[in-house]
């Protein structure tokens, strides 16, 4: 997976430094080049190769070119076979060889999850690229004139950045309960967004563009593309196992490293004194791991355990997060990782949702349009109005999208209209198909929600235990594939969600995971496990924000102090933001 740290301009930054504070994310090798106005460090976690093989920043003595990776690209095979290039098991060396090939259009060519940083010595040029599925983040600010980027905001900060905060980029966490995009919570600290490219100058000035990407590489029928998409990112020299839910996506992903004989190697979570509901998908991980022979773990989460992780796997992730259940996650990636069972590539069903319909407001907004057909989006918006007392223009697949997504407890001045123009933006960045309201809603959740709150909390958390987290199912070339191929009504047809995907493994997988109609929501069991010790904790974390800003911390005390029951979702996000605003010491 790796890390990269670097700078371009005129000053200097503490490079070493920086490749130290982001090691976890490589921990074999630490490399540093520097020449005339530039700075690039790299952390190696070695995966496809050994560290001697891999190491970083890559140049050659009579190149212009000086090179630095994080992640993988899948589709080397391909790449070699095109431009006539030796087939490498190591992807840098792949990428390297067709830089030198075709310049600066090798973007066009790779598929995968990555960041690069690519540097021409006789242009004076260097490019900031980031994979278009969001997989991989990297942060960007200019200190003094010079342009400065990294892996995670942390090393930004070691490198002089400042922490005022940005209100821009808190009215969409408190609007979203994530940043999707190119903003943070910090003023003048940016991440390059999904399928963007930063040129930068010697002078350290900048300028932002979305890049092309050839996705159309499978062709062949359903099953055959599944089982190569799988085989494709099972590519290691280290061990590869999986997160099984128990769901239909991480099923499907079982199946295939099967068909593929691959030594099967599964984990699952389950949660102590929460019942049955919260633990179906356990029980039927731990039927579907007996049922295919894997190694199979399941980790126990406790109330204590959540609690104890509580505000180390908020401040990990380095940006506002609503999600109720980082404290799982980390304790999932410390018993899988480095100083656990010793993983470094683990296999995720993350994207699948996004891919075959997987969520409820997909059929919803089925019928929504089906309805506005009928009696016009006027008479349609009139009647949500009044139903919600939220304004939203249903036609229109970004608002459509909010509607489903807003966070809804308290709003700050002018933040509908910003949001709205924000979305709308990167919505035409990414070429939003208008006229099909179903597509352009998974378009607009790969391109904010996955890449703005999924991924990025995947990464960190993950990484902070220097595991290397796939997800095949996010897979661009996959997502242009079935994308060509369906229509709203294979998603839905007779009934649950994800309709296609299941008659497709109707027969492969066991009838107890293709029958369940619906997505379970799995989830930590906060709500049954609130009590005193959640109470304490959480008034604690909100008295200590640094107070003088916009969010009113004083009231969402009072909340949290009126209930003896969980005070909703909502206070996660504020939790998040108090733990980020203590640790940085900045007002929000």
């Amino acid at each position: 997976m790796c890390g990269i740290n670097g700078a371009v301009g005129p000053g200097r930054v503490p490079l070493e430094a920086m490749n130290t504070l982001t090691r976890h994310r490589g921990p074999d090798f630490a490399g540093v080049y520097r020449g005339e106005g530039v700075q690039m460090g790299h952390n190696l976690l070695a995966i496809r190769e050994m560290s001697d093989l891999s190491q970083q920043p890559v140049t050659h003595k009579d190149s212009p070119w000086v090179l630095t990776f994080v992640g993988q690209i899948y589709n080397t095979r391909d790449i070699c076979k095109k431009f006539a290039l030796p087939y490498h098991d190591l992807d840098t060396s792949v990428i390297f060889e067709l830089i030198e090939k075709v310049e600066w259009d090798f973007a066009r060519h790779i598929q995968g999850m990555f960041t690069i940083a690519l540097y021409n010595k006789d242009e004076g040029v260097m490019r900031l690229y980031r994979d278009r599925s969001g997989q991989k983040q990297v942060y960007y600010t200019r200190i003094n004139g010079t342009f400065v980027y990294s892996s995670e905001i942390k090393a930004l900060l070691a490198a002089g950045a400042t922490t005022e905060a940005d209100h821009e980029g808190l009215m969409l966490a408190t609007a979203l309960g994530y940043i999707p995009g190119h903003l943070t919570l910090f003023k003048n600290i940016y991440k390059v967004d999904a399928g963007e490219v930063i040129t930068i100058q010697t002078d350290g000035s900048y300028t932002r563009a979305y890049y092309e990407s050839d996705t159309n590489r499978f062709d062949g029928e359903p099953s055959a593309v599944m089982q190569e998409l799988v085989a494709e990112h099972l590519a290691s020299k280290q061990k590869v196992s999986l997160n099984l839910s128990g769901g239909l996506d991480s099923s499907v992903l079982l199946h295939e490293m099967k068909e593929a004989g691959h030594a099967l190697s599964t984990y699952t979570t389950a949660f102590e004194g929460a019942g049955e509901n919260f633990n179906e998908d356990a029980m039927i991980a731990r039927d579907l791991a007996r049922d295919y022979g894997t190694t199979h773990t399941e980790i126990t989460i406790t109330p204590d355990i959540f609690l104890n992780n509580f505000i180390e796997a908020y401040a990990l992730i380095e940006e506002p997060n609503y999600n109720i259940s980082l404290p799982t996650y980390l304790e999932v990636a410390r018993r899988e990782g480095i100083k656990g069972d010793g993983n470094r590539v683990i296999l995720s069903g993350d994207g699948g949702d996004e891919v075959f319909g997987g969520y409820r407001y997909y059929a919803q907004s089925i019928k929504n349009h089906n309805l506005m057909r009928a009696i016009t989006p006027l008479l349609f918006n009139v009647g949500k109005r009044l139903r919600t007392n939220r304004s939203w223009d249903y036609a229109d697949p970004c608002e459509e999208w909010l509607a489903f997504k807003y966070f809804d407890f308290e709003e700050m001045p002018g933040e509908q209209q910003f949001v709205r123009a924000y979305i709308t933006d990167i919505a035409a960045r990414r070429g939003l198909a208008r006229n099909d309201p179903l597509r352009a809603l998974m378009t607009l959740d790969r391109a904010l929600w996955m890449a703005g709150e999924n991924f990025i909390r995947s990464d960190k958390l993950y990484m902070s235990e220097s595991i290397e987290l796939r997800a095949p199912l996010a897979y661009e070339p996959l997502r242009a594939y079935f994308d060509t191929r369906l229509s709203g009504t294979d998603y839905f047809k007779n009934g649950g969600n994800k309709q296609y995907l299941r008659n497709l493994y109707r027969g492969k997988l066991p009838d107890y995971v293709i029958d369940r109609k619906n997505k379970t929501g799995w989830r930590t069991p906060v709500r049954p496990w609130y009590d005193t010790r959640f109470k304490e904790l959480f008034l604690s974390i909100l008295a200590e924000a640094p107070r003088g800003g916009t969010v009113r911390w004083d009231y969402l005390m009072d909340e949290v102090r009126a209930k003896d029951t969980w005070p909703g979702k909502y206070v996660f996000l504020y939790l998040s933001l108090a733990i980020l605003a203590k640790k940085y010491t900045v007002v929000l």
